[in-house]
């Protein structure tokens, strides 16, 4: 406060004057209110008492309670004070004044220690983030700010005898992955962030790490009421509930939902000689399929621009993009036609109540481009390779929900995915699913189960009955993880792959990372 107020003086804006009030002990967690109106908050006498604790402190004073006092022992130094008779307390108080750390270099975040077991992941002390170390930047006027940030996982994975489709890996392996952003702000309209990661490529593998940058977009808030945000450049794709909270700390799983994940026999580079020929595709095993894609490539980052709107409960986003959502890495960058045939993306996102959402996603674009290189087109065709390769599309429609009270979530979504296939007059549909469930404690340690499913539909062959064009898949999830501190902790899962297929193995996947955000 005193450096804030140096610059506000030098600015000619008057000094800001702060005092704090710091209580500790149990209370009561939770959305509280009538059906119309919750909010999340907490309950109990410790919460009055650092309330009226905060209304007691003078200008750039610290009052803490006895407890707060006692848990912090020999890591801070207090003065004690008067006791204070206090609004709604029935015995006069005797607070304690704030003085400083007791020794230099303790993080602020270890001075209350810990209260009972609802704190038990304070065992270790908080890493410092980069903003925490003094690496940002603030203007004297606030006009301009800078903040980089960052996050580094550490993984294990151990696959079964079958490659677990995405990652191409049987033997175990490590792998890690680096992330660093900067976040800028200019002004109160416009926002500006650079990501750039490290790793053993998009999907883990053994191979050799590389780098590159994953996003770079700018976003200018056009509007306030209704709120509307104007945004470009390469940026996360608005697909799903699932690619918004990839490598975030509300993500419980380290792998993704099957229909992210795993391939389908749809190829972007093979032209089959007609209907027969593409239900034929399926019995070529494992190496054809790992030429195929799935609905969603993980999570895409392509290039484009995108509106950004609100109003009240309802949320839109509006993307015009360079690839559709099963187009793998190599295409997400920008070269020259892409935005000749670009993929169109609309979500609605509608806040139903407090603990519930619901929301909707339209995609549309091609994952065969008009113009790509083709090879010669089979025997039997009746066209010409570039007739094959006039560009075809994938279209999704996908349903997603969300509910939460408690130390309980749960997740779900549903995806319809409709292919055009050169040389194959009806169109090859299939259906994604996932349902998870989350439960965390108060003691930092959760535990997550999650399902899902991809069925795929049937095609009518000229010498063949009506049968799926590739076969069902299903993919069990179950993980655990535990809050070593405020921005660290471990998390470990088991992934089971089963698969309708004679000639593919089921798959599984054993994982073990330890995260950190900085």
């Amino acid at each position: 406060m005193q450096e804030l107020n140096q610059e506000r003086a030098q600015a000619g804006n008057p000094p800001l004057e702060v005092g704090i009030g710091v209580a500790g002990g149990p209370v009561v967690a939770g959305n509280m209110g009538s059906q119309d109106r919750l909010n999340y908050t907490v309950l109990g006498e410790d919460v009055n008492l650092a309330a009226r604790l905060c209304s007691e402190a003078g200008h750039g004073e610290i009052l803490t309670s006895d407890a707060t006092r006692r848990a912090a022992g020999e890591r801070a130094r207090f003065l004690v004070q008067e006791p204070r008779e206090l609004k709604g307390m029935s015995q006069p108080v005797r607070p304690w004044l704030v003085q400083g750390l007791a020794s230099v270099g303790v993080p602020a975040g270890i001075l209350l220690g810990s209260f009972g077991p609802t704190e038990a992941q304070d065992f270790l002390p908080d890493p410092p983030t980069l903003a925490e170390a003094g690496l940002g930047y603030i203007s004297p006027s606030g006009f301009f700010q800078l903040f980089p940030s960052g996050r580094l996982d550490l993984a294990l994975y151990r696959p079964g005898e079958a490659p677990p489709w995405l990652i191409p890996e049987t033997e175990p392996f490590p792998a890690g992955h680096l992330q660093l952003v900067l976040d800028a702000f200019v002004g109160h309209r416009l926002y500006l962030t650079t990501e750039l990661r490290a790793d053993r490529g998009h999907e883990p593998s053994s191979r050799s790490p590389t780098a590159r940058l994953q996003q770079a977009f700018l976003r200018l808030q056009v509007a306030d009421r209704p709120s509307l945000h104007l945004q470009a450049g390469r940026f996360t794709a608005p697909y799903g509930n699932h690619p918004s909270r990839r490598r975030t700390m509300d993500e419980p799983f380290i792998r993704p939902p099957v229909h992210y994940d795993h391939p389908t026999v749809m190829r972007p580079k093979d032209v089959p000689g007609g209907v027969d020929g593409f239900l034929g595709w399926k019995e070529g095993g494992p190496d054809a399929r790992e030429r195929g894609l799935p609905p969603v490539w993980g999570t895409p980052y392509p290039v484009g621009a995108m509106l950004l709107g609100g109003h009240g409960e309802l949320a839109i986003r509006l993307a015009v993009l360079n690839s559709a959502p099963a187009s793998s890495p190599w295409a997400w960058g920008l070269s020259n036609g892409d935005f000749q045939d670009p993929t169109l993306t609309l979500h609605l996102g509608y806040q139903l109540r407090p603990e519930l959402h619901l929301g909707g996603w339209y995609a549309q674009g091609p994952y065969i481009r008009r113009g790509t290189p083709a090879p010669d087109t089979p025997p039997g065709t009746g066209g010409t390779a570039e007739d094959a390769f006039r560009g075809y599309e994938q279209r999704l429609v996908g349903l997603e929900g969300t509910f939460t009270r408690g130390m309980v979530e749960i997740r779900g979504e549903a995806v319809r995915d409709v292919w055009q296939v050169p040389n194959v007059e009806e169109n090859a549909v299939e259906l994604g699913w996932f349902l998870e469930a989350k439960a965390k404690s108060g003691a930092g340690l959760y535990g997550a189960v999650r399902g899902g499913a991809l069925h795929f539909g049937e095609l009518a062959g000229d010498l063949r009955d009506r049968e799926p064009w590739d076969y069902d898949v299903f993919r069990g999830q179950v993980a655990a993880g535990y809050r070593l501190a405020r921005n660290l902790g471990i998390r470990g899962e088991y992934m089971r792959h089963f698969t309708d297929a004679p000639a593919e193995e089921d798959s599984e996947l054993l994982s073990l990372e330890l995260w950190w955000r900085f």
